[in-house]
């Protein structure tokens, strides 16, 4: 969505850089929005209460809010509609202020009840927002770009939903919008009966003779990744010269060995193929050989379930993804692994 110019407006109010006498008028009107003074409507907890009878009974009829003893109770993402609207007298900007010390977040999910509204969707309002238009059924959690999020949070939600949709807010209040759900890859397994022997020279492992599916050829020598050389140490299928703690010194050359080589050694025992997938910004380019035997059908990266994760993170690695027809997976590392698909979606 472009140009909400009266939310932009809002936000450049509400930033830290904005003072002056400006700001200082526009929060004295804020405050005198929906006080109990105001005959005609006020704030309740969560909520702008409609006292005027013909007003609610108008609003009540066009499916808005819950009528309580002839009043109206009123969700603040449909307030914030209706004021846009002029269905509901009120200037959207000091409701926008007044609102926001009330409920952390709702001038983000206003951009998107609104949006959504204008695109025919009927929908509830909340901290997880239900829109329905036609066959079609969403569920939708709403984010700032500024906001970090824990992947431990999403896949509470998503042991719970199938799939849900996020709406990320940015600060020219476009919207951009993900469906998440969780991908379970299959165990097809894998047995390694081969051995070999390896040597780590500069950083680099080199080998003259390598077992099917690990290493590249170079030259006339093959070169293991760290975590091919890792991987088949753990299975006994490696011996390595020229180091005598090889864990130590694959965590000095990359800092979050340990946190990728997880998901790898887990992708591995299923049958899958990770390479590196530098190319893409991710940890892993992975093949599937039973579905593609050329092509490698997804790109994962790997956090840490607790880590808090800023949204451009994902925006950008899902841009990619996008770009280059694979499926986005992203790897929560805690006591499991979890993988979430990442997927562009259109409102």
């Amino acid at each position: 969505m472009k140009n909400h110019k009266i939310i932009k407006k809002y936000e450049q109010c509400a930033g830290e850089g904005n003072k002056g006498q400006e700001r200082k008028n526009m929060k004295l009107n804020a405050d005198k929005f929906g006080n109990e003074g105001e005959k005609e409507k006020h704030f309740v907890g969560k909520k702008l209460r409609v006292y005027d009878e013909e007003t609610a009974q108008r609003l009540s009829s066009e499916g808005f809010g819950k009528m309580k003893k002839g009043k109206l109770d009123l969700e603040l993402e449909e307030a914030a509609y209706l004021i846009e609207h002029r269905k509901l007298s009120g200037d959207l900007l000091h409701f926008l202020i007044k609102a926001s010390e009330i409920e952390k977040g709702i001038e983000d999910r206003a951009v998107v009840y609104i949006e959504l509204k204008k695109r025919g969707y009927r929908v509830k309002p909340g901290r997880i927002m239900k829109a329905v238009r036609g066959e079609r059924s969403i569920r939708i959690r709403v984010f700032s770009e500024r906001e970090r999020f824990s992947f431990r949070s999403i896949i509470n939600l998503l042991k719970r939903e199938r799939s849900f949709i996020v709406c990320i807010v940015d600060e020219e209040c476009d919207i951009t919008a993900y469906r998440l759900s969780l991908f379970k890859p299959q165990n097809y397994g894998r047995e390694i009966e081969d051995r070999m022997s390896a040597y780590l020279t500069g950083g680099r492992i080199f080998a003259e003779n390598a077992i099917e599916h690990f290493g590249e050829l170079f030259s006339n020598i093959y070169e293991l990744s760290l975590y091919e050389t890792y991987y088949l140490m753990k299975k006994g299928a490696l011996e390595l010269y020229g180091c005598d703690d090889f864990l130590e010194a694959a965590k000095k050359e990359q800092k979050d060995f340990e946190l990728a080589y997880s998901v790898y050694e887990d992708l591995m025992d299923k049958g899958y193929e990770p390479k590196t997938g530098f190319k893409y910004g991710t940890h892993f380019r992975v093949y599937d050989f039973r579905v593609d035997d050329i092509h490698a059908p997804y790109l994962v990266h790997s956090f840490k379930e607790g880590s808090r994760v800023a949204w451009n993170e994902i925006s950008r690695a899902s841009r990619v993804a996008h770009t280059v027809k694979k499926k986005m997976l992203f790897a929560s590392v805690g006591s499991e692994i979890n993988y979430i698909k990442c997927e562009r979606f259109k409102v």
